[in-house]
């Protein structure tokens, strides 16, 4: 079975995108980074998903955000899911850096040019290949 994991693509002002590395305990991609989000729970809709997973991974309150709808999505077959990216505007309300921790190892802001640098998640990379960002 296919199963839907929605992420949010969160970007700033000056363009830098926010990602988080994942734990060196996860099963898949540890200490990689990656758009925050998670496993879409059954009935649940894409936006309630990308706003339960903002909360439980970064304590984004769901009050300080605009999920816009799914910018791309990308089937895995060997992992049997689909990623679904979703642009995510910060309101004003959030101070942008003073996130707070609570799934990932780190989180940062890192300008487009920095991302090919970096040890990114499979999904990560479908997707910002699509924007032209990695090659």
């Amino acid at each position: 079975m296919m199963r839907d994991v929605d992420v949010a693509f969160i970007t700033r002002a000056d363009g830098a995108v926010l990602l988080q590395l994942r734990r060196a305990d996860r099963t898949l991609f540890p200490l990689t980074w990656e758009c925050p989000g998670g496993k879409r729970e059954d009935g649940e809709s894409a936006a309630a998903c990308v706003l339960r997973e903002l909360w439980e991974e970064l304590r984004i309150n769901p009050r300080d955000v605009v999920v816009r709808g799914p910018v791309f999505s990308r089937e895995f077959e060997d992992f049997s899911c689909r990623v679904n990216f979703h642009e995510v505007g910060l309101l004003p309300s959030l101070p942008h850096d003073t996130l707070l921790l609570k799934d990932a190892l780190a989180v940062g802001w890192f300008a487009t040019a920095a991302l090919p640098h970096l040890t990114l998640a499979p999904g990560n990379i479908a997707f910002f290949r699509h924007l032209g960002w990695c090659s």
